[in-house]
């Protein structure tokens, strides 16, 4: 008579199927074209505006037109970093181990973001660029160098894809998208855990 095995439990072939999160971002590294399309789009709302009131002939066109001719010129500045989450317990052992000072608790941060922020870039980061990934000292040139908007950029994408919640809406289709409480996780109130947010 065979051996017989026992087959997987329903829990052991959730665990099996679960793939891990994750999250990316594009940034335009040359701040000049970023600078140019921001001023073009802020121009363009301007002369839609316009348009609608005045019996002329519309000018909001053309300025879209240029800023899909820099956005194309643009592709080869735009670099993609992607980042997967690492599990609860590592995410929480490394927030852990950057605590913030006296003066950042008084501010309300739950970790140290100087310490915290390029350590959780470099562990879960796996693709910037044509790079795999990201070694601790050069998330580290990144978050130090990089300005700030960028930086925390980075970092705020580093957090969600460890804090994000796969989960399928009603349309089954799923959205993503930064929302207005991602940005109190960097500075989140000081609670047993950052998790947990309002």
């Amino acid at each position: 008579m065979g051996k017989q095995f026992m087959s997987d439990s329903p829990i052991d072939e959730i665990l099996r199927k679960k793939r891990q999160h994750t999250q990316s971002v594009e940034v335009l590294v040359d701040p000049e074209i970023a600078a140019e399309i921001k001023n073009l789009e802020r121009q363009e709302i301007i002369e839609m505006r316009k348009d609608q009131k005045e019996n002329r002939n519309p000018l909001a066109p053309g300025i879209r037109k240029k800023i899909e001719e820099l956005e194309k010129e643009s592709e080869e500045y735009v670099v993609t970093f992607v980042f997967k989450d690492i599990g609860r317990k590592r995410f929480e052992d490394l927030w852990r181990s950057c605590p913030p000072t006296d003066e950042q608790k008084e501010l309300g941060y739950q970790w140290n973001p100087d310490e915290f922020s390029p350590l959780i870039m470099a562990e879960t980061c796996i693709k910037a660029g044509s790079s795999d990934g990201l070694t601790l000292e050069q998330a580290q040139s990144l978050y130090d160098e990089w300005s700030t908007a960028e930086a925390e950029m980075l970092a705020m994408t580093a957090i969600n894809a460890n804090m994000g919640v796969s989960s399928i809406p009603l349309s089954k289709t799923a959205t993503g998208g930064t929302s207005d409480t991602d940005l109190s996780l960097i500075t989140a109130p000081a609670e047993e855990s950052p998790t947990a947010t309002s």
